[in-house]
């Protein structure tokens, strides 16, 4: 069926920075220490349609929902010693909250028509294909995250134009909005989703013609990993030849130490590197020249 949605939404974002000492003006220790403190706040009022039954599928009344969030964001950037002697050396950490409001088609009543689904059916202990329909879900509650991360940036004093940065990372979804998966709500026999038809003459349970694949949050997931990069800027004027441009070498990569996810309560969280995201590690390497 066919459904109206529709969306009002209001947001504010401040930021303040405070630098508590600078390169001008600074004490043992901490020659440059700032921190930078922000908030987003959002609000969202939106409205569904009902939508009429259509064969198998039910009727979906209409629907009101609101959200609201204030999520904080705060960061730090210390400089402990003046370049002049060491190079430049910068430890920086930041704390983060999130926040991410379904998709009006992931709220929308209104069905989609999938492909046939190739399924395996535990009832029949049969593999065959099955109809589909992806469903939004009214009451679909926004993603939310926490992440925090730390690290450093540094400049050495005695390789001129080389600099190297590391940052950890942790990363806490939860209520990920997402498609329950055709064969995971057969597994699961969910009441009002899973459509069979009638029984045979023997009395078992007739085939599936349809699933209703519904977008639902799950409990969440868990990423930890580091980022590193190292960028090398060659100056052709040191070799006493005349300017002939610079050369730029970086290289950069992720090591991903942990990704995890939970779908429900009641379940444990399960690895799933190398599953539905990226392997562990990645690196990648540019040489542009000016």
């Amino acid at each position: 069926g066919s459904a109206r949605v529709n969306r009002d939404v209001w947001s504010i974002y401040q930021e303040v920075r405070i630098p508590f000492t600078s390169p001008t003006w600074n004490f043992p220790g901490f020659y440059s220490f700032e921190v930078d403190f922000a908030e987003r706040e959002e609000w969202y009022s939106q409205n569904t349609s009902a939508v009429l039954p259509s064969g198998a599928f039910p009727f979906q009344p209409a629907a009101h929902s609101q959200y609201n969030a204030q999520k904080p964001k705060v960061s730090v950037r210390w400089q402990p010693l003046d370049p002049k002697y060491i190079g430049a050396l910068a430890l920086r950490g930041s704390y983060t909250e999130a926040f991410h409001a379904p998709a009006l088609s992931e709220i929308s009543p209104a069905s989609t028509e999938g492909v046939a689904d190739f399924i395996f059916d535990p009832v029949l202990n049969n593999f065959y294909f099955t109809g589909t329909r992806f469903i939004g879900n009214p009451n679909l509650q926004p993603e939310v995250a926490y992440e925090w991360s730390y690290g450093l940036v540094y400049s050495p004093k005695w390789i001129k134009g080389l600099t190297l940065t590391a940052d950890w990372w942790h990363i806490d979804m939860r209520s990920i909005a997402s498609l329950l998966g055709t064969q995971f709500t057969v597994d699961n026999n969910i009441p009002g989703l899973v459509i069979r038809g009638p029984p045979d003459n023997s009395g078992q349970s007739g085939p599936i013609i349809l699933v209703i694949d519904p977008n639902e949050n799950l409990t969440g997931a868990v990423f930890e990993g580091l980022d590193y990069e190292a960028i090398y800027l060659l100056d052709s004027s040191i070799f006493g030849h005349g300017d002939l441009g610079r050369l730029t070498v970086t290289v950069n990569g992720t090591w991903l130490s942990r990704a995890e996810l939970q779908i429900a309560p009641a379940t444990k969280r399960f690895g799933i590197a190398g599953e539905v995201i990226p392997p562990g590690f990645s690196l990648t390497g540019s040489l542009p020249r000016n």
